[in-house]
């Protein structure tokens, strides 16, 4: 059964990406990595430009390692690939399927505009690479006893840092308001990528969403972010990271933070929703033959992490423009 699920999927990709990009060349390879099933595409254009796709089922769907039941697509994680695309801090996406539990999701390989790096193998081989993307962070020391932060504030002016710091901080905020896991406390889940003149760009490759329950923002969750903590405990993260998000002074996180809700991704935010909520919806109404008996569910359940993540949006804005110190 395994093999007839990766046989579909195989099937499938290549009657997508045929389909996508006339008269271009498809292959596919198994996937490497990951519990979900999987392959990756590679697309020659007819130019002999090559792209290369990751396609994966989605979150709740068919595991590689086994045939367990699959579940009906969540649409909220088809409508967060889009809004990260839109913002600039995921990978190019697109959505097939073969029935509503069989639902893939391909993303463009995020070296496609450079040089890719996973937090993990930054963090694993700072001497190489970390300096490149953190700037002066590496001068922290691992254990917090023996930083004096206020002090070493003033050595983090240069644009690299910066650039770091408030990537970082936009991270931090667009799991908050989305409502993810998974992601920054899984440096195998983003990196970054270095573009020839210009400061390494962030990228998000995968995540998890929180159940619907969690889906508003609660002052408890904005106390969170002025303590230090996320969904996880940020004092367990490497020392760049936890500076940025934890022990770096409150008023500069807060400071920051407002700096990147006044530009972009964040600035337009409301407008990444609404572009990608308006994708996703087509997207169900252009299959009604595959999801018949569904649309109303798949809909309705999109139109609440809509409204839910709208309010999140201005919610956080105006706990960091009210300045509320708790």
């Amino acid at each position: 059964m395994e093999a007839v699920h990766g046989d579909r999927l195989d099937d499938k990709s290549i009657e997508y990406f045929s389909a996508a990009f006339p008269g271009a060349l498809v292959e596919t390879d198994i996937k490497i990595g990951g519990v979900q099933l999987g392959e990756t595409v590679f697309v020659t254009l007819q130019t002999g430009a090559k792209l290369k796709y990751y396609v994966k089922t989605h979150s709740e769907g068919r595991l590689s390692s086994k045939s367990s039941a699959a579940k009906l697509v969540a649409p909220e994680e088809l409508m967060i690939y889009r809004i990260l695309q839109y913002a600039g801090v995921g990978c190019e996406s697109h959505f097939f399927q073969r029935s509503p539990e069989d639902v893939y999701i391909a993303t463009l390989d995020a070296a496609h505009t450079g040089v890719f790096k996973l937090f993990k193998d930054l963090i694993t081989k700072e001497e190489a690479f970390g300096e490149t993307v953190w700037g002066k962070l590496g001068i922290i020391k691992d254990s917090p006893r023996e930083n004096d932060f206020d002090a070493i504030e003033s050595f983090f002016d240069d644009s690299v840092t910066q650039n770091f710091i408030q990537q970082m901080v936009t991270l931090d905020i667009l799991t908050r308001i989305l409502r993810l896991k998974d992601l920054l406390n899984n440096p195998e889940n983003f990196g970054f990528v270095t573009q020839y003149d210009s400061h390494p760009i962030l990228r998000v490759i995968d995540f998890r969403v929180l159940d619907a329950k969690e889906f508003r923002i609660m002052e408890s969750d904005f106390r969170g972010f002025l303590v230090g903590n996320g969904l996880y405990n940020y004092a367990a993260s490497h020392r760049t990271m936890r500076f940025v998000l934890r022990e770096r002074n409150r008023d500069k996180r807060v400071e920051t933070a407002l700096q990147v809700f006044s530009q972009n991704p964040l600035l337009s935010m409301t407008n990444h929703i609404e572009h990608a909520y308006n994708d996703i919806i087509q997207y169900i109404i252009e299959q009604p033959e595959v999801f018949v008996g569904h649309q109303e569910t798949l809909t309705n359940q999109l139109n609440s992490y809509r409204e839910a993540i709208l309010e999140n949006v201005s919610y956080f804005n105006a706990c960091l423009y009210n300045k509320i110190i708790i």
